[in-house]
């Protein structure tokens, strides 16, 4: 696995994982104050989405696979 950290520093950890572990998938965007390169309206934001993942025998298991991860769904559940 290869990790890229928030200060753009990358490693490489190797993994070997086991049947039934449950590992969590993390993947995320953190926009800093006064960024020249992204409109301000979304300056100081952060986003992460998550996924824990069950190691499988043939393929893995999503465990958060009903979990809601479009911006149109919680938009709507913020909405209610």
């Amino acid at each position: 696995m290869a990790f890229k950290m928030q200060n753009n520093r990358t490693f490489v950890l190797d993994v070997t994982t086991r049947l039934v572990q449950v590992i969590t998938i993390e993947p995320g965007i953190y926009i800093p104050e006064n960024d020249p390169d992204v409109p301000s309206a979304y300056h100081g934001i952060g986003i992460r989405i998550e996924d824990n993942v069950c190691v499988g025998t043939k393929q893995p298991f999503v465990l958060t696979s009903a979990a809601l991860k479009e911006v149109s769904d919680i938009e709507n559940v913020l909405n209610e």
